[in-house]
């Protein structure tokens, strides 16, 4: 009886971390949840949810950030041991982004499939998914395996936040590829165009040389 509740205890003094990494494994999955434009090739980024159930009803998931162009897992975060009235507002705000339940099978060969397509261009998952990968199952043959379509055109294609972001992966992939790899920098579709700032000088001018005469 004492040894019992010795072992108890011991897990009871897991942090959630060492839990995860021992543990989350042995619970069973409860859904999957997808964002609608997963499958869209135009995209570039889907959000994955792999939730687990504890024996008490509680549960623990992985929110997983997943480029399928270029990056593989570009983030990921836990919610640990988390209540069922919690739970219900989480799925509740997220219902939107992430409303699609799809199969454990689909949310598994998504990820990882995404991960290697990465890796063949020398990007690792984001440091977060060092953890956050023993939510899901280890990446087995046991998984049967589904093929989705990565990149665009065949070939990585780089969608940054920023030229910062940019200029971390750029190296990697014109290392990786000889520079056969797209690039889209989205702040820069803030930037205005050439062409029409010229058109709008031109009409500028044109309205002074007529108030002029």
């Amino acid at each position: 009886m004492a040894k019992n509740k010795s072992k108890q205890n011991q897990f009871q003094l897991l942090s959630p971390e060492k839990y995860i990494r021992l543990k989350a494994r042995n619970l069973p999955i409860e859904v999957c949840y997808v964002s609608d434009d997963w499958k869209d090739e135009r995209g570039a980024v889907a959000e994955v949810i792999v939730v687990r159930r504890h024996a008490g009803g509680n549960y623990t998931f992985g929110v997983y950030v997943v480029d399928t162009l270029c990056l593989g897992v570009k983030h990921s975060v836990y919610r640990f041991n988390v209540p069922p009235d919690e739970y219900d507002d989480f799925v509740e705000r997220t219902a939107t982004d992430c409303g699609i339940k799809i199969s454990y099978n689909e949310a598994h060969n998504f990820i990882y499939g995404a991960i290697e397509f990465a890796e063949e261009f020398g990007i690792k998952p984001d440091k977060s998914f060092a953890l956050t990968q023993y939510i899901l199952e280890e990446d087995t043959e046991e998984i049967p395996l589904i093929e989705y379509k990565y990149g665009r055109g065949g070939r990585p294609h780089l969608v940054a936040e920023t030229s910062l972001e940019a200029s971390k992966y750029i190296p990697i992939l014109e290392e990786s590829t000889g520079g056969d790899f797209g690039l889209e920098i989205l702040e820069d579709r803030d930037v205005f165009d050439d062409d029409e700032f010229d058109d709008e000088y031109d009409e500028e001018e044109e309205d002074k040389d007529n108030k002029t005469m």
